[in-house]
């Protein structure tokens, strides 16, 4: 099958830090690991434009996209676009307010909204779709625990699909730079923060070796660690 995963551009009327970094879509670029036996490509909306002209030449059987509280509208005029170019092509739309606020999502041209943990929950319905099962108006949601499985088990992202745009994406002044995740989640219930709900107050952290082996795939010299909380364990992170 071909999917074709987006990430939106931030509105114009929002702050964030576009200002001072655009990265890589790592959660897309993890996704695309989880479905790689499939025909997938990246398609980065904050450094390329003609979206319509991209479904129309790849024509995708299934979209893929995610953004925060401020870009729902956004997510939902990308499948708009999309139906209207292919009223087949079976949009999904998952990650942290999806997670949070799934039925924001709610939407005529949104047939998929993934609650939790995307890797696996994508990977089972990019499978479903192409057996032929109904997975219109649905939701795909993991249980209690965020990851079903040991996060040492995850699939590196491929970052191949974004090859194109390595060398444009910052932080600050380090450029072109590479992120990298080692943990997930945070223990801490901050009321102003999202973090800690997206895994029920739990951190999943990787191994050691399990980061090595990945940052030794990465070509670029500049990595930038996007944990929520990177120094919360002493163990994760070295010391005795």
């Amino acid at each position: 099958m071909r999917i074709l995963l987006v990430r939106p551009k931030p509105p114009d009327y929002t702050i964030g830090l576009k200002n001072i970094m655009v990265c890589e879509p790592l959660e897309l670029e993890y996704l695309a690991s989880a479905v790689e036996d499939h025909e997938v490509e990246i398609f980065d909306m904050i450094l390329e434009n003609h979206l319509h002209e991209k479904i129309k030449s790849f024509n995708p059987d299934i979209l893929g996209t995610s953004s925060y509280i401020t870009g729902i509208n956004i997510v939902k005029e990308i499948c708009k676009i999309a139906k209207e170019i292919n009223h087949k092509i079976h949009t999904v739309v998952g990650g942290v307010h999806a997670t949070l606020v799934p039925e924001d999502f709610e939407d005529e041209n949104i047939d998929t909204i993934i609650k939790g943990e995307g890797i696996w929950n994508f990977s089972e319905l990019v499978d479903e779709i192409q057996k032929g099962k109904d997975c219109f108006n649905s939701f795909k949601q993991t249980g209690d625990d965020y990851f079903r499985t040991d996060v040492d088990r995850l699939p590196f992202p491929k970052r191949s699909l974004t090859k194109k745009y390595h060398q444009k994406y910052y932080y600050l002044f380090h450029q072109p730079v590479t992120i990298i995740k080692t943990s997930f989640g945070c223990p801490y219930s901050c009321n102003f923060c999202y973090c800690w709900k997206l895994t029920n107050g739990k951190v999943y952290s990787r191994s050691t070796e399990s980061v090595i082996s990945e940052l030794s795939q990465i070509e670029n010299k500049e990595v930038y660690i996007v944990d929520d909380t990177f120094f919360v364990s002493k163990k994760h992170n070295g010391y005795p």
